[in-house]
């Protein structure tokens, strides 16, 4: 019975208490007593759910809540009515550079920044029914350099919907024309930059006993190539002369 009353609910201690009190009047269970408890249970109850924070409390308050969320919604549906969020509005994709598309750009672009438009670049920024690449607000894509050229380049669309880009392509160098044998770089030459980028020509001259011309290339890739060449200038074989003979040469002659 103490174990039962202890935790028991909703009872708890009040209901131990009332036991502990008929045991100490050595009072037994009778239908008169057991209707004193039983008024004394209804009791208890009713102070319980009718009390602050009770289920009686907790129960009204759910009501309320209920009802002023239901209240709030419906308020809020008559000031902004569904209707108003069916209208037609472009899609944010759509709000690119106003600069054309990325190849526009690059093709503008060509002989003062030699950026280049690479595949994969397209594949990542086509826009349904568009043909092209194009670029949204706030979006980067990464570019190329035309051949002769080396960089990484990146070309970006900035909130104001203007092109930008970072990075750039530098010409190829093919350094400074070798040396080469039987033949001397014309001095006009010598006085130019180390670099040597991609289109520039170089011109040797051929040493003394050698005739021809060298002309070296700086290509696309930063190597030199050769044009021409210098051959040594050889005397055929000597003619025969009536009355003489060949004297032998010296050294120095």
């Amino acid at each position: 019975a103490v174990v039962h009353a202890t935790c028991a609910y909703p009872f708890g201690r009040p209901w131990l208490d009332h036991l502990l009190e008929l045991q100490r009047e050595n009072l037994s269970f009778t239908r008169p007593d057991m209707e004193v408890s039983e008024s004394f249970a209804g009791r208890r109850f009713q102070q319980r759910c009718c009390s602050e924070g009770g289920i009686c409390s907790q129960i009204a308050f759910l009501g309320v809540g209920a009802a002023s969320c239901t209240v709030s919604h419906k308020l809020l549906l008559s000031l902004m009515p569904i209707e108003m969020e069916q209208n037609d509005v472009t899609p944010s994709y759509t709000k690119t550079c106003s600069n054309g598309d990325v190849a526009h750009f690059v093709e503008s672009t060509a002989e003062s920044l030699h950026f280049s438009l690479l595949q994969d670049t397209i594949e990542k920024h086509r826009l349904p029914g568009l043909g092209g690449a194009w670029l949204p607000l706030c979006a980067s894509a990464q570019l190329g350099c035309d051949l002769g050229f080396h960089g990484s380049p990146k070309l970006r669309c900035t909130p104001a919907g203007q092109y930008a880009y970072d990075g750039g392509c530098l010409a190829n160098s093919c350094g400074r024309p070798p040396d080469l044998p039987n033949a001397q770089l014309q001095t006009a030459e010598t006085k130019l930059s180390d670099h040597w980028t991609n289109g520039m020509h170089a011109v040797y001259s051929c040493d003394q006993g050698f005739r021809g011309r060298i002309t070296a290339v700086c290509n696309e890739n930063g190597n030199f190539s050769f044009h021409g060449s210098c051959q040594e200038v050889v005397c055929s074989k000597l003619p025969v002369v009536r009355r003489a003979l060949p004297k032998q040469p010296k050294m120095n002659e």
